[in-house]
């Protein structure tokens, strides 16, 4: 028998060959706004980024800039523009595109 103040414990079972959820995944379900900043920060998308930059030669999509640091060390003057965020963490080809930093404010608005 327990007493009142003792918590009953439960058997757990191990989850297996199910990969944790990513911090940016956990944020969207919640609903707190710092997903997308955090999905930004997240590997897949560095991988996905720098795969599409050099897909575009290195040039802005609209202005036809090319951006002669290649370095990807320092960083870039290219933006990836999410056209559609239907599909963010698996996204397609087209639902991205390179700009320059001057389009891409063009794009937003700013």
């Amino acid at each position: 028998m327990k007493w009142p103040w003792q918590k009953r414990t439960r058997k757990r079972t191990p989850r297996r060959n199910v990969p944790a959820p990513l911090l940016w995944e956990k944020l969207r379900k919640k609903g707190d706004p710092k997903w997308y900043p955090a999905y930004l920060r997240s590997q897949h998308w560095r991988r996905f980024r720098k795969q599409r930059i050099e897909q575009a030669g290195f040039r802005c999509s609209r202005c036809g800039y090319e951006d002669k640091n290649r370095d990807a060390k320092r960083g870039t003057r290219l933006h990836v523009h999410h056209v559609s965020y239907m599909r963010v963490g698996a996204e397609w080809n087209d639902d991205v595109v390179v700009l320059c930093v001057k389009c891409h404010k063009r794009a937003h608005g700013r």
